[in-house]
């Protein structure tokens, strides 16, 4: 398998994005939560950092557009599953976070997975 290297800041804008998109959406279905104007401000910069990083990424045809793609949308899925997982732990009454944390939490491996941080395969059987 071929090593690629991801960019970290298009990583950590799909992280911080996934944050601010659930934070922005929680006091539409949660009453518990109030509304704030700054997960909207952050959202709104978050993803224009995001779109300029991923533009410059896919100019500079470094990564298959496949791959980046597939791994920028799994990191704003971690951001918003972490979110959600912390929303759990905050208010427990509002339900359980089972599924949150193991949503977050696979997305987590698979990501160091894909991004090579983890490897299964011993180095003589990656030959």
């Amino acid at each position: 398998m071929k090593q690629q290297l991801f960019p970290r800041t298009l990583l950590l804008f799909g992280v911080i994005l996934g944050f601010s998109l659930f934070a922005s959406l929680t006091p539409l279905f949660f009453q518990a939560v109030s509304f704030s104007v700054y997960p909207v401000l952050t959202l709104g910069l978050a993803a224009h950092g995001f779109y300029h990083c991923y533009k410059a990424q896919t100019e500079a045809n470094v990564l298959d557009h496949k791959e980046i793609n597939l791994v920028s949308f799994a990191s704003v899925l971690t951001g918003f599953f972490i979110n959600l997982a912390y929303l759990g732990i905050d208010m427990p009454e509002l339900g359980s976070n089972f599924f949150s944390v193991i949503a977050a939490m696979s997305l987590v491996l698979w990501l160091f997975f894909k991004l090579g941080w983890l490897d299964f395969l011993p180095k003589e059987a990656a030959r």
